[in-house]
Order: C-alpha cells, then structure tokens, then sequence
C-alpha cells in the first residue's frame, strides 16, 4: 500500500482541495471501517473485486469499476477472499467538489460507475499519485490529472445522460454564483434571473447541494478571502472584504470569523508562520 495524505490546504484551490490518493493490493477479506469520512473518496478497482456498504445498500465491485464515498455516511468494504481487489483512490473536497461530481454523473444517488477506458483510468489516477511525490508544483500536477479523471468518468462510464430542469437550474445557479460572488448578490436576484420563486428556488438548491444558496455563497466568498489573504501581502482586510463581494470590512470580519473559526487577521498571521516553516 502507498498513499499520500495533505495536511496543509494553503496551496490547493478552495474550489477543489485533494485530501489524500494512494493504491492499495489487498489481502483477501481486507477490510475497512465501519468509518465516516469528512471528504468525498472516489475508490476504483483495477483487478479483483470486493464488497461496498453503505447504508442498508451492498454492491458487488469488481475490475473496471469504482465507487464513491459521501462524507458523513457510514461505509464499510472488503476484499473478496478469492480474488481480494487491487485499487487506486483519491480524496477530494471543497466548494465545488458537488458541482464536479453532478458533472459526472456521481452523487448520493448513483455511487457506482464503470469506466469503459479501463487503462486510461488507471493511468490517469497512477499519474495523479506520482504527482504527489513532486517537490515542487505537485498541487497543480495533482489537481490537474483530477479534472482529467472525472473528463475520463463523463465521456467514458456508463453513467445516466438525463439532467432533469431542475438540475440544470442548480448548475447555472452555482454559475451565476461563481461569476458575481465578488458583487452585490442576493437569493432574490439568483432566483429571478432563473425565472424562479425565492422559495421554490431555495428549496430545491439545498435538496442538490446539501446548503442553502446563502450559505453557499458565504462558503465561497470565504475561500476566495482566504486565497487572497494567503497569497497577497499587500492587501489589507478592507482591500479582501470588498474583492469577494463586502463593502464594510468589519462585516466581513464577522463572517469570516463564523465560518473559518477566527479573524482575517489571524488567518493571515497563521498562514504567515506555516510558509516560513
């Protein structure tokens, strides 16, 4: 077995931050958890098969074949004692790691997939662990075979192509959102440039993405913050405030101090001392 795990987020992409990849040949009936997961974990087989379990669900995976874990679900998967798998996984998380998946084709309700292109799957996820392994650069190499992987899932596995109305409003929303978080943006305004009630339109983006549209928005104005705090000496906190959608500064102090869990200001002074270590 070899993995890497990332214990410092500073130099990924808030919109999408790989948590941990690595392979594994297991031994027959080797298994793992009961467990919850705090990220999103794609595992795909490469030869042998095993058992996944999630909730009152058991699906039988074998070469060819992947399957997703949810964070906070309780999973569990073994090895079969004939042919015990040998598989590849990546972890991933991050304001858009949803959005990337619903792409796909993958989410709560479709946790399975396979892959067509079975050698260009595997060669796509051994490159995306041997980029972890690089001394410089290996974030952007990392990040970079991910979006090649899920282009390989959308264009190759045998995934559903119908996108309901309702899933193409919640994708141009989280467009809308991605392209004016940095101006004055409202529910309300979402909502009617989609042609929807408030309500309705609140409704149904919590249903697919698992928050509010509110809280999404603040997510992501506080991960585009904390870009900008880790990258920019020569901004101060009003020049952050304003550049991700804040007039006042010390109402978005108080933001990011409800979600991040402490000021601009020692986000900053933090960030300061992990690069000079």
């Amino acid at each position: 077995m070899e993995y890497f795990l990332s214990d410092n987020y500073l130099h990924y992409d808030a919109y999408l931050q790989i948590c941990q990849t690595g392979w594994e040949r297991c031994e027959p009936c080797h298994a793992f958890g009961p467990a919850v997961r705090d990220h999103f974990l794609i595992h795909y087989v490469i030869s042998g098969k095993g058992h996944y379990h999630v909730g009152d669900k058991c699906f039988e995976i074998g070469s060819g074949q992947g399957f997703l874990i949810c964070p906070d679900e309780i999973t569990y998967y073994e090895a079969d004692e004939a042919e015990p798998w040998h598989y590849v996984w990546v972890g991933f998380k991050g304001t858009r790691a949803v959005h990337c998946l619903q792409q796909i084709g993958l989410g709560e309700e479709q946790l399975i997939f396979t892959a067509e292109q079975h050698s260009s799957v595997v060669a796509c996820l051994n490159q995306l662990h041997e980029a972890s392994k690089k001394e410089k650069g290996s974030a952007f190499a990392m990040l970079g075979q991910l979006y090649v992987f899920f282009g390989l899932i959308a264009e190759t596995s045998k995934l559903p192509e119908h996108k309901s109305i309702q899933d193409r409003y919640v994708q141009r929303a989280c467009q809308i959102i991605e392209m004016d978080y940095n101006r004055e943006l409202s529910v309300s305004k979402i909502a009617a440039q989609l042609g929807l009630d408030r309500s309705y339109f609140s409704n149904l983006f919590k249903g697919r993405m698992g928050v509010p549209p509110q809280r999404y928005i603040l997510n992501l104005r506080m991960d585009k913050a904390c870009e900008l705090l880790e990258r920019n000496d020569e901004l101060s906190i009003g020049d952050v405030a304003r550049s991700v959608g804040y007039t006042e500064p010390l109402t978005f102090s108080r933001m990011f101090k409800e979600v991040k869990g402490q000021s601009p200001s020692d986000y900053k002074m933090s960030c300061d001392i992990k690069q000079q270590k």
